[in-house]
């Protein structure tokens, strides 16, 4: 016979019902519209020391936030089918944006919770580096209140969910223009502020970029994520080394404009002991 204590309880144990918190409805959103999309990646490992020395040297202190969003938008400017959209309405086809529109993902925390924003960039490659992580700043520190597309994101969210979806749907399938504006011709987002990299992060975009943390050594990973539908693997590795050399010539070109000190050789830059930065999710 079984020892009374031992015997299971004929009543279940049940736990509580909590609703999903405003905080995670853009993107539960976002993951619904995401999981359509047949995503690739492709990932690249790169020695960037000596641009990672320029960044230390550069007064003020320049982000790889900014960096990185602004070599992949000069990158986007000259190549089309990074300012495309697979578009399946009314009939599948292509959309071509004129210009960059960048979706970068900014981490908040409000009243306790953790939020996802989504910071838009229009034509960020003619944009001063300077300028660039000022803007990247005002995103991550200011008031949600002073950041007018933040604070519609917040109202948004506090829309049912059969409210939101169509109007989702309408932003990504009804226009490759409203498309394109809404959601970036190209996304964004690290964390390598914790020490870490997005393996492969859902997207909506036609590409979305991510990078891990600049080691020591100035090394660092790189991936890009795309849509299959518009190009294969052998296109977004070229993409990827078209990324690395902006990197290396236009966005280190720029840093030497604005170091305090010169750097006489890459052995000196070798010497710089490197951070990850802190950088919107």
């Amino acid at each position: 016979m079984v020892p009374a204590q031992t015997c299971p309880s004929t009543t279940p144990i049940t736990g509580r019902w909590i609703p999903l918190r405003r905080s995670r409805r853009l993107v539960t959103d976002l993951l619904h519209f995401a999981r359509d999309i047949p995503s690739e990646g492709v990932i690249g490992k790169w020695d960037i020391a000596s641009v990672a020395a320029l960044r230390q040297s550069a007064s003020p202190k320049i982000g790889w936030a900014a960096l990185f969003l602004k070599a992949y938008s000069l990158v986007s400017a000259g190549c089309q089918e990074l300012r495309q959209v697979y578009m399946k309405w009314p009939v599948p086809h292509l959309y071509q944006h004129p210009q960059t529109l960048a979706r970068m993902t900014v981490a908040r925390r409000i009243d306790g919770e953790d939020w996802l924003f989504f910071a838009r960039f229009i034509s960020p490659e003619t944009v001063p580096l300077v300028e660039l992580q000022r803007t990247i700043d005002t995103f991550k520190e200011a008031p949600i209140e002073a950041v007018p597309s933040f604070s519609r994101q917040t109202r948004f969210s506090g829309l049912p969910v059969f409210i939101r979806r169509p109007i989702w749907w309408w932003a990504l399938n009804s226009s490759g223009a409203r498309h394109a504006y809404r959601f970036g011709t190209f996304a964004m987002t690290s964390i390598s502020s914790l020490g870490a990299i997005a393996v492969q992060p859902k997207c909506i975009s036609t590409t979305t970029l991510t990078f891990g943390p600049v080691d020591q050594n100035g090394d660092v990973d790189v991936r890009i994520i795309f849509d299959h539908r518009l190009f294969d693997g052998a296109v977004a590795g070229e993409i990827l080394s078209r990324l690395e050399a902006a990197l290396r010539i236009e966005i280190a070109n720029e840093l030497r404009s604005i170091v305090r000190e010169p750097l006489p050789d890459k052995k000196l830059a070798l010497q710089v002991q490197f951070s990850p930065e802190v950088v919107g999710l």
